[in-house]
């Protein structure tokens, strides 16, 4: 995949979660939301297996210690997102998870796998004041609360789950790669859900919040179709994601999928006629702006340390 079909396929993806968010929104209505990304990862990693099993016959050892660890980083970030969600508002958790566009290079820097140049750090912050703009709640953060600072654990993994990801696919089978990863956190979040549903039947009382997440529901055929489009979506982008990001730097692929609230809000406006704002629109067009202002200096991957090979050396006495 050349780095232009990198950017376009990341595109594409910013592009589909902004436009399913309307679907994943009615699904919700039937499923709780542990629920629903337990089971939706649990269709996807079968997917996943049935297309793509078969590279795992001779599969590197490192790949899958990679796949189980992005795996586990995803399971925490779905989690962590869902469960605060469940004690805050939307538009704080949609606000607190963009955040994790400027820890991308930050922690890269600090683990010392990425070099920056100028054009990412003026376009992460860039990114930063438009996603501010078009995210930020109304009501601000005046009343923090435990599910602002469980979304913040979302953000790190999330972060981590990128800058990993580039780390991984370098010498790695992607095909091998997404299958571990999707099945780890398919078994992540599907043990948080039977260790809540479990929670249920030994009686201990749960949060209201949690209520609907015990609750074994008839699902209508429209949900039903709706739900597993969702799940091969999902599928889709993340094998996009990990052949891409050969090509793409974690940093520009941090500020890429920013993008998916400006998409999510375009299309709202424009196929469901709601209403569009100044801070919505100058947010949406300074997000755009600083993927291309982060793109003329692309941050650069440092290669990871190899051990020095073992030298022989010979003593004369």
């Amino acid at each position: 995949m050349s780095s232009k079909w990198a950017f376009a396929g990341l595109l594409l993806i910013a592009f589909i979660w902004g436009s399913t968010f309307a679907i994943a929104k009615e699904v919700l209505t039937v499923f709780g939301p542990l629920q629903y990304i337990s089971l939706r990862f649990g269709i996807t990693a079968l997917a996943a297996l049935v297309l793509w099993g078969r590279s795992l016959r001779h599969t590197q050892r490192k790949t899958v210690w990679h796949g189980i660890g992005l795996g586990i980083l995803l399971g925490i970030g779905f989690l962590t997102q869902t469960v605060g969600l469940a004690w805050t508002t939307a538009s704080k958790s949609a606000f607190i998870t963009g955040l994790s566009v400027p820890l991308v290079p930050l922690f890269g820097s600090l683990l010392g796998w990425t070099r920056l140049h100028r054009g990412n750090l003026i376009g992460t912050g860039t990114a930063l004041v438009g996603f501010f703009l078009l995210c930020y709640p109304t009501g601000g953060f005046s009343d923090i609360n435990s599910g602002d600072v469980v979304s913040l654990a979302c953000t790190v993994a999330f972060a981590l789950h990128i800058l990993g990801t580039e780390r991984s696919v370098s010498g790695s089978n992607v095909a091998a790669l997404n299958v571990v990863q999707l099945f780890v956190c398919a078994i992540f979040l599907g043990l948080a859900w039977g260790v809540l549903f479990s929670a249920h039947l030994a009686g201990w009382p749960l949060p209201t919040a949690f209520a609907r997440e015990v609750v074994i529901v008839s699902v209508p055929l429209k949900t039903g179709i709706q739900f597993c489009f969702l799940a091969l979506i999902t599928l889709l982008c993340y094998r996009i994601q990990t052949a891409a990001q050969r090509q793409v730097s974690a940093t520009s692929a941090a500020l890429i999928f920013s993008l998916e609230p400006v998409f999510a809000t375009a299309l709202a406006f424009l196929m469901l006629h709601e209403t569009l704002g100044w801070r919505a629109g100058i947010g949406g067009a300074l997000t755009v702006a600083a993927v291309f202002i982060s793109e003329l200096h692309p941050a650069v991957a440092l290669p990871a340390k190899e051990p020095a090979p073992p030298t022989n050396q010979r003593f004369t006495t």
